[in-house]
């Protein structure tokens, strides 16, 4: 913010933002590339629908881009070692090797239906309804990304 006003981007950031997103940068290293904040993409990504969907287009792009290459490479001699160390990064819960003993995201929120139904099933009534509510809301805290943490930086999309 600067004189109390919000601060948006103009067309011009707003492509180079793009722009660099599109090569596989973060929001982040395309905040700093663009001369702006992170906080400025994401406050004008929240007002401007259009930029909004530009945004999200320029981030899948990489991954089609990685998976286009891949797909040739199954039938041409190709380096597509590099496209798939891409798409590791990029997005690790589709394409990333696993820990196997590690659990996502999605798992837990089913864990936590299943305890849900067991905790209504087994637990009096006068104790169930705090039980269930707290376990609603370790469910949402799951399914919420952090919009204060950039969860399109390569070094940082290993850890969600």
């Amino acid at each position: 913010m600067s004189n109390g006003k919000v601060e948006l981007l103009d067309e011009s950031r707003r492509r180079e933002v793009l722009a660099f997103l599109m090569l596989g940068s973060s929001r982040k290293q395309a905040a700093k590339y663009a001369g702006c904040s992170l906080a400025s993409i994401q406050r004008t990504e929240r007002t401007d629908c259009d930029f909004a969907m530009r945004l999200r287009k320029a981030e899948s792009r990489v991954e089609a881009d990685c998976l286009k290459s891949l797909h040739q490479a199954v039938t041409q001699e190709q380096q597509w070692r590099a496209a798939t160390w891409l798409l590791e990064r990029l997005n690790p819960e589709m394409f990333g090797k696993r820990n196997p003993r590690s659990v996502s995201v999605q798992e837990c929120t089913q864990l936590f239906l299943a305890l849900s139904e067991l905790i209504t099933r087994q637990v009096p009534s006068r104790y169930r309804s705090k039980v269930l509510k707290e376990l609603d809301r370790m469910i949402k805290e799951l399914e919420t990304p952090n919009e204060l943490e950039p969860s399109k930086d390569l070094g940082e999309r290993s850890e969600e």
